[in-house]
């Protein structure tokens, strides 16, 4: 009765609000990885090769290189080939040939060893990134970064606000990039729970349409279709006491 009408109105007052958002908010261009990249610029050491091991075995020296996920601190010199040194990479703290900024232990090292300080750029690429990072290049202002999402097996679970709808494509192909190769697909939550099931109507919005899901809980595997079985990795504890109630 009144119940399910009031139901059905805000189900459509919902879909209104996100169409409305949709054509307020354009959206967003084919993602174009070539044009994700970004210079930083460094000091770096000019050392002998076989000298570069004095600057990775003392902590304090250490505190001054650059310390930076998925990136090397120590690089060839493509400037000088066949000359047997390589380039010591800082922190971009550092940013006078003086070493000024530096700590002092890496100061004194680069003295000793004779090293030479120069300018160098760090070029990074769209593999560098991480998916929050590409996100907030790409998104118009105004619209939030989905940082939180479900994982089922190879699927990503999302529940996309109004405001991010029109760019759910780019959203879901970032999270593919940047997940995979494990996760194949990402499903977005159309509408909410209101069923005993609690299955909830979802729209697949990049990758493989298969549904079919592997999952691990408390040393057991468990297949399951995520389009028609509600899943939800937060109830772990739940499921571990309803389980020791059977024994």
């Amino acid at each position: 009765g009144g119940f399910r009408t009031w139901m059905r109105v805000a189900c459509f007052a919902r879909r209104l609000v996100a169409t409305m958002a949709a054509m307020a908010s354009p959206p967003s261009a084919v993602l174009d990885r070539s044009a994700i990249t970004e210079a930083i610029p460094l000091i770096a050491l000019r050392v002998p090769a076989k000298k570069c091991g004095k600057f990775l075995g003392d902590s304090k020296i250490k505190a001054g290189l650059l310390n930076m996920p998925r990136r090397r601190n120590i690089v060839p010199d493509d400037a000088q080939p066949g000359a047997g040194t390589k380039l010591v990479l800082l922190r971009p703290e550092v940013t006078d040939l003086e070493l000024s900024s530096a700590p002092d232990a890496l100061r004194a090292c680069a003295r000793e060893e004779g090293a030479e300080a120069l300018a160098y750029t760090l070029r990074l690429e769209y593999a560098d990134f991480t998916a929050d990072q590409v996100l907030r290049r790409l998104l118009p202002a105004g619209v939030e970064v989905p940082t939180a999402f479900e994982t089922i097996g190879h699927i990503i679970h999302v529940n996309l606000r109004e405001e991010q709808l029109p760019h759910k494509a780019l959203i879901a192909q970032v999270l593919l990039d940047k997940h995979g190769p494990r996760i194949r697909s990402v499903v977005n939550k159309l509408d909410s729970i209101s069923n005993q099931f609690r299955v909830f109507p979802m729209e697949l919005i990049a990758g493989d349409p298969d549904m079919r899901a592997e999952v691990r809980q408390n040393g057991c595997v468990f297949q399951l279709r995520y389009d028609a079985v509600y899943w939800n990795s937060r109830l772990e504890a739940e499921h571990a006491r309803i389980v020791a109630l059977l024994r």
